[in-house]
């Protein structure tokens, strides 16, 4: 618990306070006794007068009180503070459309399966660091903001799926911009973005995205996924066939 004054000298107001209450008492015992002394009469309402004065001068010096207590800025209690920690922060991008579910990958497995055990690899190596995840897909979606608790993100990584989305089409260079957006303006941290994809998109913002990165001096790792020869896989509508390939020389 904090307890702090910010102005010490206004404790001293208390002193004028305190002969102010006491010369309206002394004036009031004193006013009092000459008006009964004179009138008899006046006896029959001297109670509801000496209740309306108490009360009045008690309020008025508790009023006086809080002015003081105001002007010294007390505060107490607990105050969140953000603060920006030295170290590392990364964004990990994830593609997850449909074209990552070729089974290409060493081993027979598909490009997403490829990136789930290289990315929690990687996990197990970034001790220290600050983690966001981003689904680039679509506008692009921080499905992790950034984070030192790798949980979250290793249950995304274990469940990567192009169903995950609704979105049609590929935007890498969204996925970049909004990991670029889960970085705090003022962070200190030193930042990086991973790109985890085949290097397939529709919308060719790939390349504007990486110059804003450029400007805002965040290295962009692009990590490929998949053959340079095609594989056949079906499209979001489950029907169609269409061939897929690292688009290596694209980069």
């Amino acid at each position: 618990m904090n307890f702090s004054v910010e102005n010490l000298f206004s404790f001293y107001l208390f002193i004028p306070l305190v002969f102010a209450l006491l010369f309206v008492v002394a004036r009031y015992i004193r006013l009092r006794k000459n008006i009964c002394g004179k009138v008899f009469e006046f006896k029959n309402g001297s109670f509801r007068i000496s209740a309306c004065f108490w009360s009045r001068t008690f309020f008025r010096f508790i009023c006086g009180i809080c002015v003081v207590l105001a002007l010294a800025g007390i505060s107490f209690g607990t105050d969140s503070v953000p603060v920006q920690k030295n170290g590392k922060a990364v964004s990990l991008v994830f593609d997850i459309s449909y074209s990552m579910e070729a089974k290409d990958a060493p081993g027979g497995i598909s490009r997403l399966q490829a990136v789930s055990s290289y990315a929690s690899e990687l996990l197990d190596r970034m001790n220290g660091c600050a983690v966001s995840a981003v689904l680039a897909k679509g506008d692009g979606i921080i499905a992790v903001p950034l984070t030192e608790d790798f949980q979250s993100v290793r249950s995304l990584i274990e469940n990567l799926s192009p169903l995950l989305m609704t979105s049609e089409g590929t935007s890498l260079g969204n996925g970049i911009k909004s990991a670029l957006s889960s970085f705090p303006e003022q962070s200190s941290a030193a930042s990086f973005i991973w790109l985890f994809t085949d290097c397939e998109e529709t919308d060719n913002s790939l390349q504007s995205s990486l110059s804003e990165c450029l400007k805002a001096g965040i290295p962009v790792v692009i990590i490929g996924f998949g053959s340079e020869r095609e594989s056949e896989i079906f499209a979001g509508d489950g029907i169609t066939k269409v061939k897929t390939a690292l688009r290596s020389g694209s980069v």
